[in-house]
C-alpha cells in the first residue's frame, strides 16, 4: 500500500510541477510607444536641470551597457534578498562589467 501511495504521489508531483511551471527570466518587451510612456512615468521630478538631463530610467530590453563608452554609472536595483536595494557603481570600460556594490538598504529611501 505504501508503495502505491508513493508511486501515485510521485506521478501527481510530476504532473503538477511541469504543468504549472512559470518562467522566471521573462524580460518584458515593450514597443516604442510603451517604452516612451514608461520613461515619462518614471522620470525623476526635480527642479535641478542637471539631474533631469543626466538621469534616465532604462529597461532591460534596451541593453544599455552592451556598448563600451568608458563612463562611470551608478545603478539602483533590487538585491538578491527580499526588500534589499543595492546601489552599485561601475565603469563601462569592457564588455562583461563587474560592479561594486556601494550600499545595501532594507529601505531604499534611507
Amino acid at each position: 500500500m505504501k508503495k502505491w501511495l508513493s508511486f501515485l504521489g510521485a506521478i501527481t508531483l510530476l504532473g503538477t510541477s511541469t504543468a504549472s511551471l512559470v518562467a522566471c527570466n521573462n524580460i518584458p518587451q515593450y514597443n516604442e510607444e510603451e517604452l516612451q510612456q514608461l520613461k515619462k512615468e518614471n522620470q525623476i521630478c526635480t527642479n535641478c536641470q542637471e539631474i533631469k538631463e543626466n538621469l534616465e530610467w532604462i529597461c532591460p530590453q534596451e541593453q544599455p551597457f552592451n556598448q563600451v563608452d568608458n563612463k562611470w554609472y551608478y545603478v539602483v536595483c533590487p538585491g538578491n534578498e527580499n526588500d534589499v536595494w543595492e546601489i552599485a557603481k561601475f565603469k563601462n570600460d569592457f564588455k562583461d562589467n563587474k560592479f561594486k556594490v556601494i550600499k545595501k538598504n532594507k529601505k531604499w529611501w534611507t
